[in-house]
């Protein structure tokens, strides 16, 4: 019985042993491509795209699980695509180019060869003018051709120049001018990394780089006078400047840290740190006038549901509790794992569960002996941008 056994075991190692190994995955596989299925949401399914094609080369096998919906709880608020996550072990990472010092064609161009050539699973690409996102997945220097996968192109999801991509801009030339935001992986191994073969690069998956080796970052401090480097709003400010949040005041020396931040003002940072979306709504607001820096971020929190009624009190001090709860509904009033009381605050009130998330979040936290949370106190602007930095880029340290 025992040899029988032996022989049959034998027989099963023999029989697949013989069969064809699993076909290698290549990174410009027409399986590796998707579009988007609902409107607003190209940069998610270009990041998607982009995750897939990073996993195939780190040779994870289960890079077919990378799907949109899996994606989006890491990555998406009410707001859009978070600047900064992290999805199955790799770190995603957003840039603004202009406020980076990136401007004109050829430092564009330049600035994504370079970017390409260092991540060969692309880069997401966004303009910011009529919204829309592509990866821009290789260059093709013998045409001097850029290559993209379009999520907009529901009829060819495929590798496509980005001539052709519905992405604005008069061809080539003019999309890359126009690009003002990308996303990239910064970081990590994809989490099932080593479980398969990756096919090899093929001459149009590698972009050649004619870019320069000392393109600005961006990461380096910004030099106001009232914001020390121990500050533990430093990394908020720092963040807030970079990505064209916030600005310095006075004669750009100061940042007035300390400063009540009003209504206008907290709207118009939330808004910016979403994208500057365009407004469509006509103008509720009797205090309101166009004329003022506020107007678009106003309109833009009337069509979202952040504001209502037919006054917004522009230049009222902005409290805690509302800009918590500005930054739970862009970020699609998500339910906090855990519910936090303050002695300050009763559970049945409306902002209650903004407070919850975001001190569940590491957003913000309690007041005094972390008691209370102070809810109607006036935030500062040091207050607004490192609570819109923890919300957006991910950080909650400090």
């Amino acid at each position: 019985m025992k040899q029988r056994a032996m022989s049959f075991v034998l027989a099963l190692v023999l029989l697949l042993g013989s069969l064809p190994a699993a076909a290698a995955v290549s990174i410009t596989d027409g399986d590796v491509f998707l579009t988007q299925q609902t409107n607003y949401t190209c940069t998610l399914v270009s990041s998607v795209m982009m995750l897939r094609r990073k996993a195939i080369l780190d040779g994870d096998a289960a890079w077919s699980d990378i799907t949109e919906p899996a994606v989006r709880t890491r990555a998406w608020s009410g707001a859009g695509l978070l600047w900064n996550f992290t999805y199955n072990g790799l770190s995603v990472t957003t840039r603004h180019l202009d406020s980076n010092g990136i401007r004109g064609l050829e430092a564009k161009r330049a600035y994504l060869l370079d970017m390409l050539a260092q991540h060969p699973e692309g880069v997401v690409i966004y303009n910011h003018d009529r919204p829309h996102a592509v990866l821009l997945t290789d260059y093709d220097s013998e045409t001097d051709t850029f290559y993209c996968a379009d999520p907009g192109k529901r009829t060819n999801p495929g590798r496509t120049p980005l001539s052709a991509a519905t992405i604005p801009g008069s061809g080539q030339e003019g999309k890359l001018n126009g690009i003002h935001q990308i996303w990239y992986i910064s970081g990590g191994t994809s989490a099932g990394a080593g479980t398969m073969e990756p096919a090899p690069l093929a001459d149009e998956d590698t972009a050649l780089s004619a870019a320069p080796a000392n393109l600005p970052e961006g990461e380096a401090p910004f030099p106001f006078t009232d914001v020390p480097d121990w500050a533990w709003f430093v990394e908020g400010v720092n963040w807030a400047v970079a990505q064209g949040v916030a600005s310095g005041t006075e004669d750009g020396t100061l940042f007035s840290p300390d400063a009540p931040c009003s209504i206008g003002q907290a709207l118009t940072f939330l808004w910016r740190a979403s994208g500057q979306p365009e407004p469509t709504a006509a103008n509720p607001f009797t205090d309101v006038s166009e004329d003022q820096f506020y107007y678009k971020p106003a309109l833009w929190a009337y069509e979202t549901g952040l504001a209502s009624g037919d006054t917004l009190q522009p230049d009222a001090p902005c409290t805690r509790r509302l800009m918590v709860t500005y930054l739970w509904q862009a970020c699609g009033m998500p339910q906090a794992e855990t519910q936090f009381t303050f002695s300050d605050i009763s559970p049945w009130l409306d902002y209650a569960p903004a407070v919850s998330w975001a001190v569940d979040m590491d957003i913000a936290a309690g007041t005094g002996d972390g008691s209370t949370f102070s809810p109607d106190e006036a935030c500062s602007r040091a207050q607004v941008v490192t609570f819109l930095y923890r919300a957006f880029a991910g950080q909650t340290e400090a």
